[in-house]
């Protein structure tokens, strides 16, 4: 299906017009490395064009060695050496390509910055579905977490009505910086309560204490 198809009246929507923008996306010293940047784009982007070393160029000058997609926004970049905070990054329309298949309008100039600030807890909502299972509650941070190694289910605690709730799976998506975290029965109109540890941003930057959150569990009114 395209994003331009249309099956039993149902016209089937897609972004099939524009790329990456500069706005939208940061470059960022990798403190665990010197000679390596983390870029996070404003959107997913294609693998194989993100992969693209010859794409990007560091204070008008270096290519990086290697280009690798740490995660569907973000692309880690190692260069031959040290780089840091404070130069420019310059990525053209052959790296900044989206899942689409939209290139950026042109060239991103990106500064390069320190990121020392750990991810917080932006919003958070409850939902229900009838029955037992497809209960969900739905984390928005404020940046890409890292997720190389998975979620560790035991890093989020919730509680509903105050009784303990088994944490089935915690899924994740980047476009949204969404954490999902699911369950297998929550009441509805009662109170849950999050508690998440373990979280760090690919600076590696961690909270100083475990993030915590509050939400009234809304019902299937469908």
């Amino acid at each position: 299906i395209t994003a331009t198809s249309v099956a039993a009246g149902i016209t089937v929507g897609g972004d099939n017009a524009t790329g990456p923008s500069q706005a939208g996306t940061v470059a960022f010293a990798d403190p665990g490395d010197v000679n390596a940047l983390f870029v996070v784009f404003d959107e997913t982007v294609d693998q194989a064009s993100a992969e693209t070393a010859a794409a990007y160029q560091y204070n008008s000058s270096t290519n990086p060695t290697t280009a690798t997609l740490v995660e569907p926004r973000a692309v880690r970049l190692v260069f031959p050496s040290a780089v840091s905070a404070g130069f420019q990054l310059d990525v053209t329309s052959a790296a900044a390509v989206d899942t689409a298949k939209n290139a950026a309008a042109g060239t991103l100039s990106l500064a390069v910055i320190e990121d020392t600030t750990a991810p917080f807890i932006v919003s958070s909502s409850a939902s229900i579905q009838e029955g037992v299972g497809g209960d969900v509650i739905e984390i928005v941070f404020d940046e890409q977490v890292d997720t190389s190694g998975g979620f560790d289910v035991n890093d989020f605690t919730v509680t509903v009505g105050g009784v303990s709730q088994r944490v089935g799976t915690v899924l994740w998506d980047s476009q949204t910086f969404t954490a999902s975290i699911l369950l297998e029965d929550m009441t509805d109109g009662s109170s849950a309560e999050v508690s998440i540890d373990g979280i760090a941003d690919l600076a590696g930057n961690t909270p100083v204490a475990a993030l915590t959150t509050s939400v009234v569990v809304g019902g299937d009114s469908t």
